[in-house]
């Protein structure tokens, strides 16, 4: 009798599909996968029985169209050449090759890797699970106030007081405040981004993306999607950017000084800055174009 692998139970919104596009319904999966999040479950699967549980598992079409979802962005890692492969996933992929058509084997694969995940209808015996809407307990409960404020990672960047009278970004560096974004008229949401001296408190690199598109909406702006790679670095300076069809060029204010700044302008933000230095790493600005794009941020989220 072979000893069974500990059940690793991994929540799906959040933890798997980015959901920065909120609740579309149980069949509605419209969010691309959380940095990471396929690599590790592949690499999961050699020491754990994978299993995936989610408020959709409670429909066979929940179950269904989570399992599309896994299995159509494994294919997309590498659908038509060994190249485009991430090391990780060409040697899960390799495992079961056949000397078949490379696209043949990359769906065997993926298809592999889906079968061997349990999506439970009820939640397992697990022996650890990943939550972003749960809490390690440590033997002492937490206070009624922290559970009522508590926020799941996706919204955890996001300050929104309805109460409010005005949309204030204040800008910090080393304890010391540099500067304050406000939109005085919109009158609904108040957002406080702090960033320390060692480095701007960011959200993960799939949240980048959802500002970047957030900020756009905004600003009134239709992309036709991102373009990313060393070409668009070399080219331009940009690591990701979105392309406008209205500007004719690629966009992306949480790197280019130029798009912060007529975003800001846009949107009727204001700006008072002190003499304390910025500091962000080599990019003294970074923190003023993240303020800006997070206040736009803030905007989209209360519209």
């Amino acid at each position: 009798m072979t000893d069974r692998k500990p059940i690793l139970c991994l929540d799906f919104d959040g933890v798997i599909h980015a959901y920065t596009s909120g609740w579309k319904g149980v069949t509605r999966i419209p969010d691309p996968p959380v940095p990471g999040a396929l690599q590790f479950i592949v690499a999961a699967l050699d020491r754990f029985q994978v299993a995936i549980y989610s408020s959709r598992s409670r429909t066979w079409f929940g179950r269904q169209a989570m399992r599309a979802w896994l299995l159509k962005h494994l294919i997309d890692l590498s659908p038509n050449t060994p190249q485009e492969a991430p090391d990780w996933w060409y040697r899960r992929v390799a495992r079961t090759a056949f000397a078949d058509p490379w696209s043949e084997e990359v769906i065997w694969a993926a298809k592999n890797v889906c079968r061997e995940i349990l999506w439970a209808k009820h939640k397992p015996p697990a022996t650890v699970s990943i939550d972003d809407r749960a809490l390690l307990f440590d033997g002492t409960f937490p206070s009624l106030d922290m559970l009522a404020s508590f926020q799941p990672l996706t919204k955890r960047f996001v300050g929104v007081d309805h109460g409010s009278d005005d949309l204030t970004c204040m800008v910090t560096a080393d304890r010391d405040e540099i500067g304050t974004i406000g939109h005085v008229d919109h009158g609904k949401t108040t957002l406080a981004a702090a960033l320390t001296k060692v480095g701007m408190q960011q959200p993960p690199a799939w949240e980048d993306r959802n500002l970047i598109e957030l900020a756009a909406k905004v600003a009134g702006y239709e992309s036709e999607g991102y373009e990313d790679g060393g070409w668009l670095v070399m080219r331009y300076g940009l690591h990701t950017a979105l392309w406008i069809p209205a500007i004719e060029r690629y966009w992306n204010p949480l790197e280019d000084d130029g798009d912060a700044l007529r975003l800001a302008v846009m949107l009727n933000l204001s700006f008072e800055s002190s003499p304390t230095e910025e500091l962000h790493g080599t990019d003294r600005y970074a923190a003023t174009r993240k303020a800006i794009v997070m206040a736009a941020v803030a905007m989209a989220e209360d519209c």
